[in-house]
């Protein structure tokens, strides 16, 4: 019996994390940075979140819901992430309708995942633990599992027949195949103009439940509006949503990418007025929204006052993100 093991742990952003930043905290994204440092890339995160576009991009549900983080298309944005990042994509999926491609899509996975695995670079799964992404990292035919690491770095199994239907009847799974050599300048124009498509809400989400874009800051507000509503109303404890937490959660995915925006437009703005411009208005975006993550409540009824400055943070973080993709829109202009 074939079995094989990586001996890998998910990738964390040191270098982040010592500047009091969350680092990587996309599931799908922090997965993909782990196969990137297995394969030996040393593009490094700035470059990984900055290029595939994951740094510029915000979704919201009307409850804060963490499925917001989900809500896109997935065979359209999660093989272009690897294709921006200079690999070709290794990508199968299988969405709930298409229950008749379930065992072909299964088995055309699992043969994609055993390759993988013998050249040593883990593969990017969906819905690995809590509909979030995770990385299985190595298989054993004598028991029929995967080896996995989950979002939070834990080392579990997974039954080869779960594989896309570990709780969330959707298969997906991304993993890199070999480098492409492709021209440096066209990822950054591209990485620009998936910035400014997503912010014009020309990727897909699941309206009005959700926004993505710039109208993502909107509806985010909108909640936080409504909290201290009900804060005020004493009204907050019977929602039965755990917004505190949710909160939390949010913050830390979209500081975090605001900051990888920061890094990302520092790192190719080569003197580039617009470009230069555009890196200063997302340092002082992901400014605005630190707070809600350093200072998210542990509470379902925290001041009103805390609350109405995360919504003007959130209002705040709107106005420079329009300047800054202005900006960038500028920098397309004059290189066009």
């Amino acid at each position: 019996m074939n079995r094989r093991k990586l001996n890998l742990e998910l990738y964390n952003d040191e270098a982040a994390i010592q500047r009091g930043e969350p680092g990587i905290v996309h599931s799908y994204m922090r997965g993909l940075a782990t196969a990137m440092q297995a394969i030996g890339d040393k593009n490094g995160p700035a470059w990984w979140m900055g290029s595939s576009g994951f740094a510029f991009r915000i979704w919201a549900s009307d409850t804060l819901c963490p499925s917001a983080m989900s809500m896109f298309e997935f065979n359209r944005i999660l093989p272009q992430a690897i294709e921006q990042m200079g690999y070709t994509p290794i990508y199968t999926s299988r969405l709930w309708d298409e229950p008749k491609l379930e065992l072909e899509r299964r088995m055309t996975a699992h043969s994609q995942i055993i390759e993988a695995v013998e050249r040593g670079v883990p593969a990017v799964v969906w819905d690995l633990s809590d509909a979030e992404w995770g990385v299985i990292t190595g298989y054993d035919d004598g028991r029929d599992v995967y080896i996995t690491l989950d979002n939070d770095g834990n080392v579990s199994t997974l039954p080869y027949e779960r594989l896309g239907q570990n709780g969330v009847d959707i298969l997906a799974v991304t993993i890199p195949g070999e480098p492409t050599n492709q021209d440096s300048e066209e990822v950054i124009r591209r990485s620009i103009e998936i910035a400014i498509g997503h912010a014009s809400q020309e990727e897909w989400a699941d309206r009005p439940d959700y926004q993505n874009g710039l109208f993502g800051y909107d509806l985010w507000a909108l909640v936080y509006e409504r909290w201290g509503l009900l804060i005020e109303a004493g009204r907050m404890k019977k929602s039965g949503i755990p917004i505190h937490e949710y909160s939390k959660y949010y913050a830390a995915h979209f500081y975090s990418a605001r900051c990888y925006a920061r890094e990302y437009l520092n790192m190719i703005k080569n003197h580039d007025p617009d470009l230069s411009n555009a890196a200063t208005l997302y340092a002082q975006v992901a400014d605005q929204l630190r707070l809600l993550w350093t200072e998210a409540p542990d509470t379902l009824t925290p001041k009103r006052s805390l609350i109405d400055d995360f919504t003007q943070r959130l209002q705040n973080a709107k106005s420079l993100e329009m300047e800054a993709v202005e900006a960038m829109k500028m920098y397309l202009g004059v290189h066009a």
